[in-house]
């Protein structure tokens, strides 16, 4: 700007001058002052407008530059807190750059949250309680949610629903649902590769949630431990829909979930939803005085279910394997004190399953 303000100064100061010297001039006139006087006389006011229009375009070109410059640089943020940089975690969402660090501060936020960026990490700090939840987007990969005290809200019915999207951490977060209105904790649809550890989880109808809607859909390489899920009225706990595999599910504690219908552990496969459930561990957990401890719907192949599962006291059955499940491996498990029975094995060849080292004082087909 400096540079452009010289020059206009300059030009003044000369058109300044040729005034002075035409006022002298004018006490003793000849042909050539004449015609000087006829140059340099009119024109020059002319001159000054253009001069004078010329320059407020180029200042005003200069301030939209400066402007485009300054919104680029505060296009997109890296590290936001919440409210301390914008009143909402929405508002820190929508300004945030791929990979962001989003740290929320204590407090109550009433929000639905929707990410359609990839990498941000979401940290509560201190005590947060969000009422309503997040929304994942197909491209919000490799999200991280921490520590957050998650309240399912009135207007949803997942605390963390994605769907599409690849990686991820949903670690130490207390999530709920008082209104009982089976709701899902963790809902993954079509992902993979996303680690669910150490939450709590009380009062939804599906504690955690992995499935396909669609042909092809995977929920893969899933660790779902250490979430302790109680006090539900409908739907299921822990459950993996459609083409899944190697997920490890581990020490979670599933008690006193008067479901009126599912399991406490559900794997849901079939080719009509996508895929099997393979090679799956699932180990060291209790699931106890619900509807069903451990259900497997056509559930795959070279599955294992042990050791130390406890399935005791359920309203039906302890443990229930149907379908074209085939390869899978059931042992060092208990279940005893379950309704109808502890262990059925209606799969469609009841000798492609083995069943070995269990608890149990009712079986079937084994």
């Amino acid at each position: 700007m400096k540079n452009l303000i010289l020059p206009l100064l300059t030009l003044l100061l000369l058109i300044g001058c040729s005034k002075d010297e035409v006022t002298t001039q004018q006490s003793a006139p000849n042909s050539v002052q004449t015609e000087r006087l006829q140059t340099i006389g009119k024109p020059t006011a002319v001159d000054i407008n253009k001069a004078m229009a010329e320059f407020q375009q180029i200042v005003m070109a200069e301030r939209a530059r400066l402007a485009k410059t300054n919104r680029a640089k505060i296009a997109c943020m890296n590290n936001i807190q919440v409210p301390t940089d914008f009143a909402t975690i929405q508002e820190a969402v929508d300004n945030a750059c791929d990979g962001a660090v989003i740290v929320v501060k204590p407090g109550t936020y009433t929000e639905l949250v929707v990410v359609d960026k990839p990498g941000i990490k979401f940290k509560a700090n201190g005590d947060v309680t969000l009422t309503g939840g997040f929304v994942l987007n197909e491209g919000a990969d490799d999200i991280t949610i921490q520590q957050f005290t998650i309240v399912v809200g009135a207007g949803n019915i997942q605390a963390i629903n994605a769907t599409n999207v690849n990686g991820g951490k949903i670690f130490q977060n207390t999530i709920s649902d008082p209104a009982h209105k089976n709701s899902t904790a963790v809902r993954y649809i079509n992902g993979s590769n996303v680690t669910v550890h150490g939450n709590n989880i009380s009062g939804t109808g599906w504690g955690v949630f992995f499935g396909s809607t669609a042909v092809n859909g995977s929920s893969h390489d899933n660790t779902i431990s250490n979430n302790h899920i109680t006090g539900l009225t409908v739907g299921s706990i822990i459950g993996l829909q459609g083409n899944c595999d190697n997920n490890f599910i581990n020490e979670n504690t599933l008690v006193n979930n008067q479901t009126r219908s599912n399991a406490g552990v559900l794997f849901y496969s079939s080719q009509g939803l996508g895929g099997y459930c393979d090679n799956n561990v699932v180990k060291n957990n209790i699931s106890s005085n619900g509807y069903l401890g451990a259900w497997f719907f056509n559930g795959g192949t070279n599955n294992k279910i042990g050791p130390n599962n406890t399935f005791n006291n359920n309203r039906t059955y302890g443990v229930y394997i149907d379908g074209s499940a085939t390869g899978n491996t059931i042992f060092d498990n208990t279940a005893q004190g379950n309704v109808f029975c502890d262990i059925v094995n209606q799969a469609t060849d009841l000798l492609s399953n083995t069943f070995k080292n269990n608890t149990a004082t009712c079986t079937q087909g084994l």
